[in-house]
């Protein structure tokens, strides 16, 4: 499965994954973080998303499911985590109030996550 790293080619200036090309071609693409001190120092999987969006041009619906169940796939564990129903880890965030789950890859720079669980704890 193609894994788009997109803060690399922000923090080295590097040119994007051909993200809405690969969907387009019928392919599904997962996409991390990589946060290294070399090439990606950062975490933030909401910037991530919003990068995939921008300059990947993917839709907020394909960048969720890269970050989700398609990044647990990438990695061998779709079986437990990347969706949430009865069954699997649940990891999940928990927002404030917003219109839209398309506002969080778009204001990224506003605290919109009110709570993360892990384990469902």
């Amino acid at each position: 499965m193609p894994v788009a790293l997109p803060h690399c080619s922000l923090f080295l200036n590097i040119p994007y994954t051909p993200g809405r090309q690969i969907i387009d071609a019928g392919l599904p693409l997962a996409i991390a973080s990589d946060c290294n001190p070399g090439s990606a120092p950062s975490s933030d999987l909401r910037m991530a998303w919003s990068l995939a969006t921008h300059q990947m041009k993917l839709r907020v619906d394909e960048g969720l499911a890269a970050l989700t169940a398609n990044a647990a796939y990438a990695v061998g564990a779709e079986a437990r985590m990347g969706r949430i129903q009865p069954g699997m880890d649940a990891h999940v965030i928990l927002t404030k109030p917003m219109a839209d789950y398309a506002e969080l890859p778009y204001f990224t720079s506003e605290q919109r996550i009110a709570q993360t669980l892990i384990y469902g704890q």
